[in-house]
């Protein structure tokens, strides 16, 4: 599978071998200079200019990263495995970590209406910043008080 996986990046190399790049992108590389490396377009995000940014950013994928990881892989698991261990039968235990999931589905319906385009108009960064600070709190409380208990 890993192989499999892997033949479309070994198609896009073939394909690069034959394909010439635009004017427009060569006048720009001549404009910026060969010395534009990867790790000099790295080093960029982090500059002066845009670090704040890039950490804020960084740290708003993080908890959705996490968020998204709890709602697919653990939310059922564990509310599986606490009801089968409370006496539950296997299929009603699996049954209520679907329900589970559909609960936790729903956290993110609040922030639907912000990717809407009226919701843009009014998201601002300070938005976002409190929107993703409760999703954290939640994620910490909800996962974090579960996780610490044993059932």
């Amino acid at each position: 599978m890993f192989l499999v996986g892997g033949t479309p990046a070994l198609l896009v190399g073939f394909i690069r071998l034959g394909v010439k790049e635009s004017k427009r992108w060569e006048s720009r590389i001549a404009e910026v200079g060969q010395g534009w490396t990867m790790l000099k377009a790295f080093g960029a995000l982090f500059s002066q200019q845009y670090r704040r940014r890039t950490i804020l950013n960084s740290t708003y994928l993080l908890i959705s990263i996490t968020g998204l990881w709890a709602g697919s892989v653990y939310v059922p698991t564990a509310v599986s495995q606490i009801a089968i261990s409370s006496g539950f039968t296997e299929s009603q235990g699996v049954r209520l970590g679907s329900y589970g999931t559909m609960i936790l589905r729903h956290r993110n319906d609040p922030g639907v209406p912000c990717n809407s385009v009226p919701g843009r108009e009014v998201w601002t960064a300070a938005g976002a910043g409190v929107y993703f600070g409760l999703m954290a709190l939640f994620i910490w409380l909800s996962f974090g008080y579960v996780f610490l208990h044993d059932y």
